[in-house]
Protein backbone atom coordinates (compact mmCIF):
# COMPACT_ATOMS: atom_id res chain seq x y z
CA UNK A 1 0.00 0.00 0.00
CA UNK A 2 0.99 3.23 -0.99
CA UNK A 3 0.69 6.48 0.58
CA UNK A 4 1.25 10.12 0.10
CA UNK A 5 2.11 12.37 2.47
CA UNK A 6 2.20 16.30 1.35
CA UNK A 7 5.75 17.39 2.14
CA UNK A 8 5.31 20.19 5.02
CA UNK A 9 3.79 17.40 6.66
CA UNK A 10 6.91 14.91 6.15
CA UNK A 11 9.14 17.43 7.45
CA UNK A 12 7.31 18.36 10.47
CA UNK A 13 7.16 15.14 11.38
CA UNK A 14 11.19 14.52 10.72
CA UNK A 15 12.13 17.58 12.25
CA UNK A 16 9.60 15.94 15.57
CA UNK A 17 11.26 12.76 15.44
CA UNK A 18 14.93 14.63 15.23
CA UNK A 19 13.86 16.19 18.49
CA UNK A 20 12.57 13.07 20.19
CA UNK A 21 16.13 11.71 19.50
CA UNK A 22 17.76 14.26 20.84
CA UNK A 23 16.05 13.28 23.92
CA UNK A 24 16.53 9.70 23.69
CA UNK A 25 20.19 10.05 23.36
CA UNK A 26 20.48 12.40 26.25
CA UNK A 27 18.49 9.59 28.03
CA UNK A 28 20.63 6.72 26.70
CA UNK A 29 23.66 8.55 27.47
CA UNK A 30 22.51 8.63 31.07
CA UNK A 31 21.80 5.31 31.31
CA UNK A 32 25.14 3.74 28.70
CA UNK A 33 27.61 7.10 30.95
CA UNK A 34 28.41 7.81 27.58
CA UNK A 35 28.82 11.34 25.65
CA UNK A 36 25.67 12.36 24.27
CA UNK A 37 27.12 13.95 20.92
CA UNK A 38 28.66 10.42 20.83
CA UNK A 39 25.51 8.70 20.71
CA UNK A 40 23.92 11.57 18.43
CA UNK A 41 26.25 10.93 15.69
CA UNK A 42 26.02 7.07 15.42
CA UNK A 43 22.42 6.85 15.32
CA UNK A 44 21.65 9.83 13.15
CA UNK A 45 24.52 9.49 10.47
CA UNK A 46 22.12 11.53 7.76
CA UNK A 47 19.99 14.14 8.86
CA UNK A 48 16.84 11.80 7.60
CA UNK A 49 14.62 9.90 10.28
CA UNK A 50 14.24 6.50 8.33
CA UNK A 51 9.91 5.54 9.92
CA UNK A 52 8.92 2.02 10.26
CA UNK A 53 5.78 0.90 12.48
CA UNK A 54 5.47 -1.67 15.08
CA UNK A 55 4.02 -3.19 17.38
CA UNK A 56 4.15 -2.04 20.67
CA UNK A 57 1.46 -2.87 22.16
CA UNK A 58 3.26 -5.44 24.88
CA UNK A 59 5.54 -2.48 26.55
CA UNK A 60 3.37 -0.30 29.79
CA UNK A 61 4.28 3.48 29.43
CA UNK A 62 4.23 3.74 32.96
CA UNK A 63 6.99 2.06 35.47
CA UNK A 64 5.25 -1.04 37.28
CA UNK A 65 7.90 -1.35 39.90
CA UNK A 66 6.44 -1.71 43.36
CA UNK A 67 7.68 1.01 45.58
CA UNK A 68 6.67 1.70 49.32
CA UNK A 69 5.13 5.17 50.32
CA UNK A 70 4.78 5.19 54.22
CA UNK A 71 2.88 1.58 55.07
CA UNK A 72 1.27 1.60 51.29
CA UNK A 73 3.05 -0.02 48.27
CA UNK A 74 2.22 1.04 44.98
CA UNK A 75 3.76 1.43 41.76
CA UNK A 76 6.04 3.67 40.50
CA UNK A 77 3.65 5.11 37.51
CA UNK A 78 6.45 7.43 36.38
CA UNK A 79 6.50 7.35 32.54
CA UNK A 80 9.31 4.54 31.00
CA UNK A 81 12.13 5.31 29.07
CA UNK A 82 11.24 4.71 25.61
CA UNK A 83 11.88 1.33 24.73
CA UNK A 84 12.31 -0.03 28.24
CA UNK A 85 9.62 -1.31 30.84
CA UNK A 86 11.05 1.06 33.60
CA UNK A 87 11.44 4.83 34.63
CA UNK A 88 14.78 6.34 34.45
CA UNK A 89 14.61 5.56 38.58
CA UNK A 90 14.44 1.90 38.26
CA UNK A 91 16.31 0.91 34.94
CA UNK A 92 18.51 -0.96 36.87
CA UNK A 93 16.11 -2.73 39.05
CA UNK A 94 15.90 -6.55 37.08
CA UNK A 95 12.95 -7.80 38.36
CA UNK A 96 9.69 -6.81 38.86
CA UNK A 97 7.99 -8.21 41.81
CA UNK A 98 4.27 -8.60 42.46
CA UNK A 99 3.11 -7.66 45.71
CA UNK A 100 2.49 -10.77 47.79
CA UNK A 101 -0.86 -12.37 47.76
CA UNK A 102 -1.65 -11.91 51.39
CA UNK A 103 -1.34 -7.75 51.51
CA UNK A 104 -4.72 -6.21 52.11
CA UNK A 105 -5.66 -4.75 48.48
CA UNK A 106 -6.71 -0.87 48.61
CA UNK A 107 -7.82 1.47 46.29
CA UNK A 108 -7.18 4.99 46.34
CA UNK A 109 -9.75 7.42 46.18
CA UNK A 110 -10.05 10.76 45.73
CA UNK A 111 -8.34 12.76 49.01
CA UNK A 112 -10.96 15.29 50.49
CA UNK A 113 -9.61 18.95 50.64
CA UNK A 114 -9.07 19.09 53.82
CA UNK A 115 -6.43 15.96 53.90
CA UNK A 116 -3.20 17.46 52.87
CA UNK A 117 -2.62 13.37 51.83
CA UNK A 118 -4.08 10.44 49.56
CA UNK A 119 -6.50 7.98 50.87
CA UNK A 120 -7.27 4.42 50.00
CA UNK A 121 -9.88 2.48 50.48
CA UNK A 122 -10.15 -1.81 51.51
CA UNK A 123 -12.67 -3.08 49.08
CA UNK A 124 -13.89 -5.92 50.73
CA UNK A 125 -14.53 -4.18 54.12
CA UNK A 126 -14.51 -0.03 52.87
CA UNK A 127 -11.92 0.99 55.50
CA UNK A 128 -10.49 4.17 54.70
CA UNK A 129 -6.51 4.75 55.66
CA UNK A 130 -3.92 7.76 54.98
CA UNK A 131 -0.31 7.14 54.42
CA UNK A 132 0.39 6.17 57.82
CA UNK A 133 -1.71 3.31 57.93
CA UNK A 134 -3.86 5.03 60.23
CA UNK A 135 -8.17 4.14 60.06
CA UNK A 136 -9.26 7.90 59.29
CA UNK A 137 -13.16 6.80 58.32
CA UNK A 138 -15.64 4.43 56.31
CA UNK A 139 -16.75 3.93 52.93
CA UNK A 140 -20.88 2.79 53.53
CA UNK A 141 -23.04 3.35 50.81
CA UNK A 142 -21.24 5.11 47.81
CA UNK A 143 -20.07 7.97 50.54
CA UNK A 144 -17.43 8.19 52.29
CA UNK A 145 -17.36 8.92 56.46
CA UNK A 146 -14.08 10.31 57.52
CA UNK A 147 -13.83 10.15 61.32
CA UNK A 148 -12.92 13.56 63.29
CA UNK A 149 -10.79 13.06 66.07
CA UNK A 150 -10.20 16.00 69.15
CA UNK A 151 -6.92 15.48 71.41
CA UNK A 152 -7.74 17.08 74.96
CA UNK A 153 -5.28 18.96 76.94
CA UNK A 154 -4.61 16.69 79.88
Amino acid sequence: MNIAVPQILFETLQSAFLAEGKRFCKDAAKILKVPEQELHKKLFKDKKVQISLFKDSERPLSCLVPVQKGVVITRCRYPCVLGTSRCMVHQFVETIQEPLPDLKKYTRIESHPSLKEPLWCHEETGVLINTAGQEVGQYIDEEVHLWTFQIEEV
